[in-house]
């Protein structure tokens, strides 16, 4: 599994074009760490997204053509599709939400810097002085991608075709 959320994580990256790191540091200097899962988690979330509407294409394609074949491949194709697109919009909402953290925690942080020094990181960081990267260990964690989404994905999923099956 470590691969493929690597994948997946190198792929969102690559889909939504991202600020660099030394960018982010001019504008998010004191929240860069929270700032670089923001943009990470959005990128999953579009990318789950997309993939749930390519479910729900696979599962009218596969009902239908089972359907031709016999009463029980469309039922089939119809279960198959429905765990694929249950999967893909649990990876939305996973994603989504921690999409959500990131923002309120790098706003969050930003503010209460703001607050202690009395001007934005971003400022400083323009005049050049040192600004002091903020590194909330346990939103770190909320926000990082693991190996755990595809099982929580892929439970979330069987469960969810049963409950609506």
């Amino acid at each position: 599994m470590t691969r493929v959320t690597d994948w997946l994580v190198r792929a969102s990256d690559g889909l939504i074009p991202s600020s660099s790191d030394q960018a982010l540091k001019l504008i998010n200097p004191a929240s860069f760490q929270v700032a670089r899962h923001e943009t990470r988690e959005v990128a999953l979330a579009f990318i789950w997204g997309a993939s749930a509407i390519v479910g729900m294409i696979f599962m009218l394609l596969l009902s239908a053509s089972g359907h031709a074949i016999s009463r029980q491949a469309g039922d089939d194709g119809l279960l198959v599709g429905l765990f694929l697109t249950w999967f893909s919009f649990a990876g939305v909402v996973l994603h989504g939400a921690r999409y959500l953290v990131a923002l309120t925690t790098k706003n969050s942080i930003e503010r209460n810097y703001a607050r202690r020094v009395g001007q934005p990181s971003s400022k400083n960081a323009a005049l050049g002085r040192q600004v002091l990267e903020e590194r909330p260990r346990v939103m770190l964690a909320i926000t990082r991608s693991t190996d755990w989404d595809l099982g929580i994905q892929g439970l979330v999923g069987v469960a969810l075709t049963i409950l609506t099956h």
